[in-house]
């Protein structure tokens, strides 16, 4: 895959993530003392960095209560 595509792809979902954060009234804060996550890795996921693992990410979307749904593109 393209890595600007790749980038791109990441931004978005950061920033989704970043809004349903702000949206709900959770605090970076909270989101550390819930997941043991440090400020830095909650950065690198709502800034789109690629530095970080599905694990960071699953534990961020627990954090949140946010959830993320995935579909077969052919649409089977």
């Amino acid at each position: 895959m393209n890595p600007e595509l790749l980038q791109s792809a990441r931004e978005v979902l950061g920033q989704f993530l970043r809004e349903e954060r702000e949206r709900k009234g959770i605090s970076t804060y909270k989101i550390q003392k819930l997941t043991g996550l440090s400020g830095e890795a909650i950065k690198w996921v709502e800034s789109g960095a690629n530095n970080y693992t599905i694990d960071t990410l699953l534990r961020y979307l627990s954090a949140t209560d946010t959830y993320v749904f995935f579909g077969d593109k052919s649409g089977k």
